[in-house]
């Protein structure tokens, strides 16, 4: 696999990443338990991809502490 094409692949799956996010808009909780898959299975084989899993990881967390604070 050639350097450019890891980071084309890198960048695709972070892009899904964050944006499996607003899967919780067409079904409830998706937008918890997608994230939190993708990053499971592809975290070995695109290494980059686990810096991203626990930014939205702690976001997820974040927000929702913020969310029963405010409550």
């Amino acid at each position: 696999m050639t350097e450019a094409y890891a980071d084309a692949e890198a960048r695709k799956w972070g892009m899904f990443l964050h944006l499996s996010q607003f899967a919780g808009y067409l079904v409830p909780l998706a937008g918890f338990i997608v994230p939190i898959v993708i990053w499971q299975m592809k975290k070995d084989q695109v290494p980059s991809l686990d810096e991203h899993g626990r930014m939205v990881a702690n976001w997820m967390i974040s927000a929702l502490i913020y969310a029963v604070v405010s409550v």
